[in-house]
């Protein structure tokens, strides 16, 4: 059994008439578009999971969102596994170039190859994947270019995973750090689980 960071967040949904009115960057819902600059002016909760790398969350009475920034240079693919009380067994909700999802437990039902037909299936939930930017025709074969969003944001029905506590944990890849390699970060650490209070 996986230890679980009791961290248990009480996110309000409602920002204050007096935040409203001094702020016209006040975005409610955020939209799913690569960009969390109105997150900024939301009341979320921000948790670093790296010197870079800062996940913010917030809801309102029909959804979660999850975001977090893609430093320069980095994709920021992503794997949440999510605990939640409509769910029978854990679910893996995946946002890479393509989004999709699986039993977090049955690894082998997760798409095998690019061309597979089980891409693209989100029930309840999207995210922004990695942005195409066209045709690299140098080679003797085209191979696809892509660009990265400045952020990744995860949008998630309460309808459909229901409310309660819901336990995640990311794995966050594709990260460059300070010496240009790639590395993979994963909140929380140690096998740990997220705590969030979906009201």
């Amino acid at each position: 059994m996986r230890p679980i960071l009791f961290l248990a967040l009480v996110i309000t949904s409602l920002v204050s008439c007096e935040e409203q009115n001094n702020s016209n960057s006040v975005s409610e819902p955020p939209i799913v578009d690569g960009f969390d600059n109105e997150y900024k002016s939301l009341n979320t909760t921000s948790l670093k999971i790296s010197d870079d790398v800062t996940l913010r969350v917030y809801q309102n009475e029909h959804f979660v969102w999850l975001t977090y920034n893609v430093p320069e240079d980095s994709y920021g693919t992503m794997d949440m596994v999510l605990e939640s009380p409509n769910l029978t067994e854990p679910i893996n909700l995946h946002v890479s170039a393509q989004v999709g999802e699986w039993p977090a437990n049955k690894p082998e039902l997760a798409p095998q190859v690019p061309e597979s037909d089980k891409w693209g299936i989100t029930k309840g939930w999207t995210g922004n994947p990695i942005w195409l930017k066209g045709l690299d025709r140098s080679g003797t074969e085209p191979q696809l270019k892509f660009k990265s969003a400045p952020a990744r944001e995860l949008q998630i029905s309460k309808s459909y995973f229901g409310k309660g506590v819901w336990k995640f944990n990311l794995e966050i890849r594709a990260i460059k750090d300070n010496d240009g390699k790639s590395q993979s970060l994963i909140f929380p650490k140690d096998d740990a689980q997220f705590e969030l209070i979906v009201d």
